[in-house]
């Protein structure tokens, strides 16, 4: 069997001989799969429609299906994973999507749990990433609705913690349980603090919503009229209008309400980390420029002495000398 690295929600498992190409549709492999399982977590999600799965297959059909065959295969335990802002009355589909998978859950695993998490933040994910990415490879980094969309970031290791806290245990059988961040940033307060994690120079624009939303769909208008799947730049899930409609409503909650401040997963006995803080943002530094010890706005002494060794060293006749005296003083 060769390794997929790539491809659509359900196409990168190696299953049986993987001749299915939408496992998740298809309830044979499935139940195959859910055999013996005392407990059963689904993951499975897009905050964007693609060219294979709309939000109401994805994120109702989809868990309805497993919460059946979970209970058809005698688990005693289901987990289901939503958002922060899924309500009957969000401002976009996806979140309105959310919620209706929970209540298609419940309809087949009355006591399952759902477990609403925030904004994830880790390696290679697409909070903190897209932001770095733009801040080096674009112009500017635009911040709709002026970047004052309030959120509470979570840590994906204490989400995860959290989660298998919930399914090992009998008290959160049939409960909603909200999973965020101690602190509240604003989406501007996110983008500096990665700017100043990767060093590079702050190229933000804060930028009004509507001028978003017209772009958005202006490129929607097109993609969904090209008669093949259109590239990855233009499957965007930042830039697409259902996304951007949500950041009018301030992801909808009020991130300053009590409860909200990491109280679920407190209950749950994890003290969610400030991401701002520790080894949280680690994984930024490999999109520093040249090289994790380095960055276009390294000031420090220390920084910009091994990056003056660097480039002195790749000179053409370079002489041995005093590099740290000699950057010290330019520094003075």
């Amino acid at each position: 069997m060769h390794m997929k690295v790539m491809g659509d929600l359900g196409q990168i498992v190696g299953f049986g001989n993987n001749s299915t190409p939408h496992i998740l549709r298809d309830e044979a492999l499935l139940g195959k799969a859910l055999e013996g399982a005392d407990v059963v977590i689904n993951l499975a999600a897009r905050e964007y429609e693609t060219p294979n799965y709309k939000f109401g297959e994805i994120n109702v059909d989809i868990p309805k299906r497993l919460a059946r065959l979970a209970k058809a295969a005698g688990a005693t335990k289901f987990v289901q994973t939503s958002c922060v802002g899924a309500a009957s009355d969000a401002p976009n589909a996806y979140l309105r999507s959310k919620f209706d998978g929970e209540d298609a859950v419940r309809s087949e695993f009355d006591d399952a749990s759902i477990v609403r998490l925030a904004t994830l933040v880790g390696a290679e994910d697409r909070s903190t990433r897209d932001v770095a990415t733009w801040v080096l490879k674009s112009p500017f980094t635009p911040l709709w609705d002026g970047g004052d969309t309030r959120f509470r970031p979570l840590h994906v290791a204490d989400a995860a913690a959290g989660i298998n806290i919930v399914a090992k245990s009998d008290d959160h059988a049939g409960k909603t349980l909200t999973f965020v961040g101690p602190k509240v940033f604003t989406k501007k307060e996110f983008a500096d603090m990665v700017v100043k994690e990767v060093r590079e120079p702050d190229n933000t624009l804060p930028l009004p919503l509507t001028l978003g939303l017209a772009m958005a769909r202006a490129k929607e208008v097109v993609t969904n009229r090209l008669p093949f799947q259109p590239p990855a730049w233009a499957l965007d899930p930042n830039m697409t209008s259902d996304a951007l409609l949500a950041l009018s409503d301030g992801c909808h909650y009020d991130p300053t309400d009590a409860e909200l401040a990491g109280a679920d997963l407190k209950s749950v006995g994890i003290e969610p980390r400030d991401i701002s803080k520790g080894l949280s943002l680690e994984h930024l530094r490999a999109y520093r420029y040249e090289g994790i010890d380095y960055g276009s706005t390294a000031t420090d002494a220390g920084q910009s002495v091994s990056l003056y060794k660097r480039h002195a060293t790749q000179a053409d006749g370079w002489q041995e000398m005093d590099v740290d005296a000699k950057v010290r003083k330019d520094i003075r």
